[in-house]
């Protein structure tokens, strides 16, 4: 509760439909007089929707989603959350029945990476898993004498250590005079 108003409600099912009782209808403040903190009025409509799919298949923040929506209406009351919202709708239905990692899979054999992947002993739980394009690993065995590893923790929600391996070739230019 943002601000700590005591007014609640019980809803129970009773047979097919739902029950509401009020426990407690009292506030602590007086009820506002604009509507702006009501979320049903920022409720995204299709054309919205379809806006935040396009912008989040182009990585762009959900602040700069939302300030184009007032952009295009200065009367639009949507929220970052209710982009947010929409975001992680999107990408979940994108994903399909797949799991996370099922679907970080498909997209690396889809895009021809090349991939390897080490279980834990006797069980589908993978512990190790590294991608990579084929153009480097001809690059690599061209050019194997120099390799920089930069290693960055923490860089995804999962806490999982990420190892970026940046490789860099010697490249003999000759310019005509």
């Amino acid at each position: 509760m943002k601000v700590k108003c005591p007014f609640s409600l019980r809803c129970v099912p009773s047979g097919i439909s739902w029950k509401v009782m009020v426990r407690c209808g009292m506030h602590n403040h007086k009820l506002s007089k604009d509507l702006e903190v009501h979320d049903i009025l920022g409720r995204l409509k299709d054309q919205e929707r379809n806006f935040v799919n396009d912008m989040t298949k182009y990585n762009m923040a959900p602040r700069y989603i939302v300030a184009a929506l007032k952009h295009k209406d200065q009367k639009n009351l949507t929220s970052v959350t209710q982009v947010y919202t929409t975001r992680a709708t999107y990408r979940t239905s994108k994903r399909g029945a797949l799991a996370e990692m099922q679907m970080l899979l498909s997209l690396i054999h889809k895009e021809k990476y090349m991939c390897w992947t080490r279980n834990r002993d006797k069980s589908d739980v993978v512990t190790d898993i590294f991608w990579t394009y084929p153009d480097s690993v001809k690059l690599l065995n061209m050019f194997h004498l120099v390799l920089i590893f930069n290693c960055t923790y923490k860089t995804n929600r999962y806490r999982i250590p990420l190892v970026v391996i940046v490789d860099i070739f010697s490249c003999l230019c000759l310019f005509g005079t």
